[in-house]
C-alpha cells in the first residue's frame, strides 16, 4: 500500500533555506575569502620559516662539527710534525768545539791548514790533547806562522796527528791506566809515535820523544766523536 510522501513542514524549509543562503553568502563574501587566503598564505610562511630556522640550526651544528674536525685533524697534523722534527741533543764534533772556544784559535787555524777538519769531524772516537793558544805561543817565533805555509803542510800533520789518539779517553781512564802501571803509561798516537802520560802533583803530564812535557789543564771537554784535553805546551814528534 502506499504511503503518501511526508510533507515537510515550510519553517525547516526556511531554516536550511537561510542556513544555505549564509553559507553561499559566506563563500561568496571576497572579505572572507581574503582572509581565508591570507590566513593560509601566513601558515605557509610561518612553516617555511620554520623550516629555515631548523635548517639554519642544523648547517649550524654542521658547521661546529666540521670545525671540530678540522681544528682535531690539524692538532693531530701539527703534533706528528712537532714530534717528527729532529732534536740536535749531541754536542758539536771535536773541531765544532775548538771553534767555539777562543782559546783554541791557533789550533783551528792549525787543523785548517793541514786539512785535517775532514778527519776530526768524523766518527771516530778520537782523544785530542789540544794546546792552547798560549802553547803555541812557547814556541820559537815565526814557528806558528812558517808551520802554516802550504810547503810546510806535512810537517804540521806530523805534529797535529802527534797530539790524536784513536779511541774515547777520559781522564780518569788516563789517570787509572797511569797507576795500573806503576806510574807512567805509554799512549801510542795517530801520527805513529808515542806519548809518555804520568803523575805530578795529581795532575797528568805528557812526555814527548824528545822530553819535552806538557800538563793537562783542562780535562773532559765532551764532543760527539770523542773527547779534548786541553794542555799548556805543544809536543813534538821528533826530537
Amino acid at each position: 500500500m502506499l504511503t503518501k510522501p511526508k510533507q515537510v513542514p515550510p519553517y525547516f524549509l526556511m531554516v536550511k533555506n537561510k542556513s544555505t543562503s549564509k553559507q553561499n553568502k559566506i563563500k561568496s563574501d571576497p572579505k572572507h575569502f581574503c582572509l581565508g587566503n591570507f590566513i593560509k598564505n601566513e601558515t605557509k610562511q610561518y612553516q617555511c620559516c620554520c623550516k629555515a630556522i631548523i635548517n639554519k640550526q642544523k648547517i649550524s651544528t654542521h658547521m661546529k662539527n666540521l670545525f671540530s674536525i678540522l681544528f682535531l685533524a690539524l692538532f693531530a697534523v701539527s703534533s706528528t710534525f712537532a714530534n717528527n722534527l729532529p732534536v740536535d741533543t749531541d754536542p758539536p764534533t771535536i773541531v765544532g768545539v775548538a771553534a767555539g772556544n777562543e782559546n783554541f784559535t791557533t789550533l783551528v787555524a792549525a787543523v785548517t791548514a793541514a786539512d785535517l777538519v775532514g778527519v776530526l769531524n768524523s766518527e771516530g772516537p778520537f782523544t785530542v790533547f789540544a794546546p792552547v793558544n798560549s802553547a803555541f805561543d812557547k814556541l820559537p817565533a815565526g814557528t806558528v806562522e812558517t808551520l802554516l805555509k802550504e810547503e810546510n803542510k806535512e810537517t804540521l800533520t806530523a805534529i797535529l796527528t802527534y797530539h790524536v789518539v784513536a779511541g774515547k779517553f777520559s781522564a780518569a781512564d788516563v789517570i787509572g791506566a797511569i797507576e795500573k802501571n806503576k806510574g807512567s803509561f805509554t799512549i801510542p798516537t795517530v801520527q805513529g809515535g808515542n806519548l809518555v802520560a804520568s803523575l805530578k802533583d795529581g795532575k797528568v803530564i805528557l812526555t814527548d820523544v824528545a822530553g819535552n812535557t806538557s800538563t793537562i789543564v783542562i780535562t773532559d771537554v765532551a764532543a760527539s766523536n770523542g773527547v779534548i784535553h786541553a794542555i799548556d805546551t805543544v809536543v813534538m814528534p821528533t826530537k
